[in-house]
């Protein structure tokens, strides 16, 4: 008999909470028809994407509705670098640089065909000895940057590894 009870007590208690939801209003996004006693359920904005190229630098802006935030400009100086690819070392292999800096690299091999690379700047140039390779870029992102031999070089090809620090 107690069993019996207990379960009565149970189906009427559900029967009961899907009466009420059947008669409650539903949850709209617009809030002139949102009951008062009711929060409105949250739209998530849709993303717009939009490829920006300048020089051999492409970005990827994610924006709501179409408002672009401000860009980030320039606000730094020119900061130039020579740097030196030989097997198996860049020299130097540490640059620092400010957030808004334009960045200048001359680089140069010599000894044999290296490469340059830093993936978060879509950077990946050949070095060819006997030659000057420049690149050039926007410091946009702060952080520490590997930058690497791209082409393989020789045994310790793997270890040719530099650091861009952007402040």
């Amino acid at each position: 008999m107690k069993k019996i009870t207990i379960s009565l007590v149970i189906v009427l208690t559900l029967v009961l909470t899907l009466i009420s939801c059947q008669n409650s209003a539903p949850l709209s996004p617009d809030s002139s028809n949102t009951p008062s006693n009711q929060l409105p359920i949250p739209v998530k904005p849709q993303a717009i994407q939009e490829t920006h190229t300048q020089g051999n630098i492409q970005t990827i802006d994610l924006y709501p509705h179409g408002k672009t935030p401000p860009p980030i400009k320039p606000t730094g100086e020119t900061k130039e670098f020579n740097i030196v690819a030989k097997k198996w070392e860049f020299n130097p292999s540490t640059i620092i640089v400010k957030r808004g800096d334009k960045v200048k690299i001359t680089l140069l091999s010599s000894d044999i065909s290296h490469g340059f690379a830093i993936p978060e700047y879509n950077i990946n140039q050949e070095i060819n000895p006997g030659k000057t390779t420049t690149v050039e870029f926007f410091a946009d992102k702060v952080g520490t940057f590997s930058f690497y031999c791209s082409i393989p070089c020789g045994k310790s090809h793997l270890q040719m590894i530099g650091q861009l620090i952007v402040e």
